[in-house]
């Protein structure tokens, strides 16, 4: 045994019958040129590569703990680049690193039995969180250790996980994403989440902003199994379910294990991507798909009376709140201002105005938070206060709720009618 060389050898081999034992995929290689020996083991799991049957390869061998065995593939003969390369996704998952296995279509490529990978992050850097297996593929690749990884995506992109397009804002029919991430309240990061057509070849990338989860009661998200069985009926069914008790009682919303939303998405990067544009559901309320939509005599409960200081001069002033400012998409736009409003600005009515923020809840609605805005004198007369209940009118504006009349409070004042002008905003 002691004659044995220390150094290893450069040989040609092959496999003819790969076995599957207790450390994985392996086989005894026939060594075809000239060697001290005529087999050498070849395992997979340690060389992270496995040659096709009856393919002849280059390789090392060395005697090692009393055996032969290839210790490495050699691929100098080998580009170190590709261009242009199709193939397809394969089955299952990439060995050694998160991503996909290819099986290139030309063949006049030879890679000798070295594996073409996929990088997970090269996909999600092309806005694509997942491709289905068998989808045609067209990549650049490097030669990096014992594979060739993908270093450019050239198709498919995300734009197909939606084929025939998408009308844009609230003409769309919403779609189920499901996460990519798990993730905690107490998390600022975006998540992203994962969207397609049926029968896509892709499914989309789309980054959900946080404030857009706490806005509808949204506490954890846990990361989704992709590809999804559900079908969409039955994950739309679902979503609906979670609504239900986010607008129950807090601690059973608490214990919820949400891994799909219902969102509108809209088309991006020269409609070759998609980018997140409104969560719709799950949530603590309803959030309005349409401008206009009036919920009447919707009971509240005042949080805070405070002066309200305007942002801007003109118009910012009276501005009416939805659900916390459509805290989805970031302050609100100014509503242009009527000519009592206009009066207010000029200085006819130098009266401060209070801003009154209350918690509602309805069970046409579901529950939430939103502000209306007085005068100060009817803010004292109606006896607004925190802990004081009352009544209003939301109508949706711009697909967020906006407090247009405040009917009543109590305790207030006996000459204080449903349609008093005072408190009509």
């Amino acid at each position: 045994m002691n004659d044995q060389p220390s150094a290893p050898l450069q040989v040609e081999a092959v496999v003819y019958e790969w076995k599957s034992g207790r450390y994985g995929t392996w086989a005894n290689a026939v060594i075809v040129t000239q060697a001290p020996t005529t087999e050498a083991t070849f395992s997979v799991k340690r060389l992270g590569i496995q040659p096709a049957v009856g393919k002849r390869f280059h390789c090392e061998i060395a005697f090692v703990k009393n055996r032969w065995s290839i210790v490495e593939v050699v691929m100098d003969h080998l580009p170190s680049t590709l261009q242009s390369v199709r193939a397809t996704v394969e089955e299952g998952a990439a060995k050694g690193v998160r991503g996909y296995m290819l099986t290139p279509l030309d063949s006049g490529l030879d890679l000798d039995g070295v594996a073409l990978v996929l990088p997970q992050a090269i996909v999600e850097h092309a806005g694509i969180a997942f491709i289905r297996a068998g989808t045609e593929v067209l990549v650049d690749a490097q030669r990096s250790g014992s594979r060739f990884e993908a270093t450019t995506l050239h198709a498919p992109h995300a734009g197909q996980a939606f084929p025939g397009g998408r009308p844009a804002g609230a003409a769309q029919r919403p779609v189920v994403a499901f996460a990519m991430n798990t993730w905690s309240a107490s998390s600022a990061k975006a998540v992203p989440f994962a969207t397609h057509g049926e029968g896509a070849p892709v499914s989309a990338m789309i980054w959900v902003k946080t404030s857009a989860l706490r806005a509808l009661g949204i506490q954890a998200v846990q990361r989704a199994t992709l590809p999804e069985t559900d079908t969409d009926e039955q994950s739309r069914a679902l979503i609906d379910s979670w609504s239900v008790i986010l607008r129950g009682p807090r601690e059973d919303s608490e214990a919820l294990a949400i891994d799909r939303v219902l969102v509108w998405i809209e088309s991006a990067g020269e409609d070759r991507r998609w980018n997140f544009l409104r969560l719709l559901a799950p949530g603590m309320f309803r959030v309005p798909t349409a401008d206009g939509e009036v919920i009447d005599w919707v009971a509240g409960t005042v949080d805070s009376v405070k002066v309200h200081v305007p942002r801007q001069q003109a118009g910012a002033a009276l501005q009416a709140s939805g659900s916390g400012a459509d805290p989805q998409s970031g302050p609100a736009t100014p509503r242009s201002a009527s000519s009592d409003e206009a009066d207010a600005i000029a200085g006819t009515h130098p009266e401060p105005r209070m801003m009154v923020t209350y918690q509602f809840s309805d069970e046409r609605l579901g529950r939430g938070t939103s502000r209306a805005f007085v005068t100060e004198s009817v803010s004292r007369s109606a006896g607004l206060a925190e802990g004081v209940p009352i009544i209003v009118r939301l109508v949706s504006r711009e697909q967020y709720w906006s407090t247009s009349h405040v009917h009543r409070a109590t305790p207030h004042l006996s000459n204080t009618h449903d349609d008093d002008s005072a408190l009509a905003q």
